[in-house]
């Protein structure tokens, strides 16, 4: 586990997931670092929140939820020019090597799979937010 000094007080983030315990999770490890989430059960609900808040500085989307799954949630994202450079990560429970080359490809920043412990996703946005 990472100490608290390299906590993220000025990050802001999306947490998109239809599942209450893996968004409960996600949300711990992000708190767990200081960064400020906002929650979100679909697809809609991430887009609402897009044109409500400053923009985050990541995105964490599931792929796989009711109403707008994270495949067309992204494709919005990157078709509003104000939200495209915004990093989008996958999360997924799925460990299919086609669906990460899809997410490639479709423009998510990197693909993780749940279930994820909260040092290891923090590394991983750490490594995309400095891109």
């Amino acid at each position: 586990m990472k100490k608290l000094d390299s906590a993220h007080p000025t990050w802001r983030a999306i947490a998109a997931d239809d599942d209450e315990s893996s968004l409960l999770l996600v949300c711990a490890a992000l708190d767990l670092f200081a960064v400020a989430v906002y929650e979100a059960r679909n697809g809609l609900e991430v887009l609402e929140l897009l044109t409500k808040i400053v923009p985050p500085t990541f995105i964490l989307l599931d792929i796989s939820m009711p109403k707008l799954d994270g495949w067309e949630t992204l494709e919005q994202i990157k078709a509003t020019p104000a939200w495209s450079n915004i990093p989008v990560i996958a999360l997924t429970a799925y460990a299919l090597d086609s669906e990460r080359e899809r997410a490639h490809t479709s423009g998510f920043s990197a693909y993780l799979i749940k279930p994820l412990s909260p040092s290891a996703l923090i590394a991983e946005i750490e490594r995309i937010v400095r891109e």
